[in-house]
């Protein structure tokens, strides 16, 4: 883990060392371990690091090459190290190189066509001074995140974090409305654009090579959704899907200090976690985290947890969630943030973080992103209905509900109504609606009058929300690409680089093996019914634990509630901060909401005799914060 920063004056002026040395104290909290820079004439790169892989304890960065040709400064993990090895050669590298040196080396050999063959998490800048250029790249996920400004024919900058570009003279601190305005939207389809409007963030599996030229982008990765995998056997796919998945989290266990799980009770958190142990975890000092809930017993999944525990070779750290609410040290959680985010239950890792780091932990393993890798195959359903195959869906959708064990009328119309409701187009949206359908532009008219009227108008709102396409044309095709649309969602890059930042501020690199870009290729590509096959959603992650996962949690279909917690965390916890903000009419929330119209959702939510979800409060008081604090 680290953290990387530089600045380039493309007008060729020196760069200034204290300048780098700023953005440097800023991002200390990355590193720890070792620091380091290198200056050419109108260059700068500095690097901090933090160790966590075996391998970094040897590292030293900025990498410069032999020849002095190449500077490469990374926040980089690279998980394909066999196979980039054996591709590089022992002329270049050997077992016991870093990460870096690996980089570094993919560099020399494949040029800017490097990151199509290096598999991992990583953000990072090669300089090479042979073409004066930069070269910012992004993994193929954006688990770690890379931040720059620029400015034409005068600089680029680049950071792990918006708060060390803000630092820079030259680099302006003025907030982007229009961000803010999709942040009260629940819009996140903008992977590119900050809440400062001088800041931006390199995209998922970006390129960016900037001269005094200018500066070009290209994708070096994606995933196809035409793709298909077509195997034998239901038994094939899942021993495929096993592969892929013990090789997604073996790579993501290399530690040199005591290494932690995630662990829910949930089917995502256990699956890693068995498979951490099964692979040799327990003699890593393997230690399984969990939240417990002892006033709120429906939120509280010990049971499932006990489960897992009861294989042995796990220690167990217990936060208890009852002492938290959701806006447990929101002034640290968002100046390492750097700006609002969505992750409502980012308080509850935070103190975990904080607990592991006081054990020693540097590499958790977590679980997240499994639902969205995975899928819970349920818009096969759709697809079927679709087509025509109705037998086909009435046994698919029979199935599913004999699987919840209810039989349940209920069930079947839902999806019924669903599969209906998602071919409807939208010039029968209106008349859909009066026959008891969803009207989903309603919604963000709704959610539209929360803003500020003049504000609404100058951001031209409904046009964006059309250039976004958060109204599709389109609005189902098949059930694979509804799962490309999700697993490429702009949302999941923002919440990575959330995780990531405020998980740096305890020195722990959080690891996703749901995330592995090798993983995600194949769930997208296997057929649609392998994902709820016999009615059973994300089945191919059940057929492919079925060794190592208790039947109690492979049978699982249903998930702890942690709405009446969040719920008394936000109205209840921040009664009297949520009505100060509902009597004030001039403060920093009136310049992007309509104030009458969020005191009036706002009353709702708090005075509501049952307990509502609490989420407009808790961005309010999210935003209003940010705000008071942002410089």
């Amino acid at each position: 883990m680290s953290g990387i920063a530089g600045i380039y004056h493309l007008d060729r002026r020196p760069v200034e060392k204290r300048e780098l040395a700023r953005m440097l104290d800023l991002i200390a909290h990355r590193g720890g371990d070792d620091r380091g820079s290198w200056l050419g004439d109108h260059v700068a790169i500095g690097h901090v690091l933090r160790h966590t892989t075996p391998e970094s304890l040897n590292e030293g960065q900025p990498v410069v090459s032999s020849a002095g040709a190449a500077v490469l400064t990374a926040d980089a993990r690279v998980d394909n190290r066999e196979e980039l090895i054996g591709a590089l050669g022992p002329r270049f590298v050997s077992k016991s190189s870093t990460d870096a040196d690996l980089v570094m080396a993919a560099y020399q050999e494949w040029g800017e066509a490097f990151p199509e063959n290096v598999v991992g998490a990583y953000a990072l800048v090669v300089w090479d001074a042979r073409e004066r250029k930069l070269i910012c790249v992004r993994d193929a996920m954006g688990i770690r995140p890379l931040y720059y400004a620029y400015k034409t024919d005068q600089f680029f900058a680049f950071a792990s974090e918006i708060k060390a570009l803000l630092s820079l003279p030259y680099v302006s601190e003025d907030v982007d409305a229009i961000r803010v305005v999709d942040y009260i939207m629940l819009v996140e389809e903008d992977a590119e654009r900050t809440f400062y409007s001088d800041v931006k963030s390199l995209r998922p599996a970006e390129t960016m090579t900037v001269t005094p030229r200018g500066v070009q982008s290209t994708t070096y990765w994606q995933l196809d959704p035409q793709k298909e995998i077509r195997l034998g056997s239901s038994m094939e796919y899942a021993e495929a899907f096993r592969e892929l998945f013990t090789e997604a989290v073996r790579c993501r266990m290399r530690s040199a200090y005591p290494l932690g799980t995630m662990l829910s009770g949930g089917l995502d958190s256990s699956a890693v976690t068995a498979m951490t142990r099964h692979l040799g975890g327990a003699n890593q000092d393997l230690t399984s985290i969990s939240f417990i809930f002892e006033q709120f017993p429906a939120c509280d999944e010990r049971a499932y947890m006990e489960a897992i525990w009861d294989g042995g070779g796990l220690n167990k750290m217990l936060v208890a969630g009852d002492t938290l609410n959701a806006f447990h040290d929101i002034d640290q959680v968002l100046w390492h943030a750097d700006e609002p985010h969505i992750a409502v239950n980012l308080f509850l890792h935070w103190a975990a973080w904080e607990k592991a780091q006081q054990a020693d932990i540097r590499v958790i393993l977590d679980g997240f992103f499994g639902d969205s890798a995975i899928s819970y195959g349920e818009a096969w359903a759709t697809e079927l209905f679709k087509v025509g195959r109705w037998v086909k869906w009435a046994r698919t959708v029979n199935a599913v509900a004999n699987r919840d064990g209810v039989r349940s009328r209920r069930v079947k119309l839902a999806y019924a109504r669903d599969s209906v409701d998602a071919l409807i187009p939208r010039s029968l949206r209106r008349k859909a609606t009066r026959l008891g359908f969803e009207d989903h532009e309603s919604f963000w008219k709704a959610q539209s009058e929360l803003l500020n009227p003049g504000l609404r108008d100058r951001v031209r709102l409904f046009e964006r929300l059309r250039e976004i396409e958060v109204f599709p044309s389109a609005r189902f095709r098949t059930a694979r690409d509804d799962h490309h649309r999700d697993l490429v969602s702009p949302a999941y890059a923002n919440v990575f680089a959330t995780m990531n930042k405020t998980s740096a501020a305890f020195g722990i690199d959080v690891r996703l093996p749901f995330a592995d870009r090798r993983l995600l290729s194949f769930c997208l590509a296997i057929p649609p019914e392998q994902k709820i096959l016999n009615g059973e959603t994300r089945s191919i992650l059940r057929r492919g634990m079925e060794p190592l996962l208790p039947h109690s949690i492979r049978s699982r279909n249903d998930k702890a509630d942690l709405g009446p917690y969040f719920e008394h965390g936000v109205t209840n916890v921040r009664h009297a901060e949520l009505e100060t903000m509902l009597r004030d009419e001039s403060g920093v929330l009136a310049k992007f909401f309509d104030m009458p119209v969020l005191r009036t959702r706002l009353k709702d939510e708090v005075g509501a005799s049952v307990p509502s979800s609490g989420q407009l409060a808790w961005y309010a008081v999210v935003l209003s914060k940010w705000l008071e604090i942002a410089p």
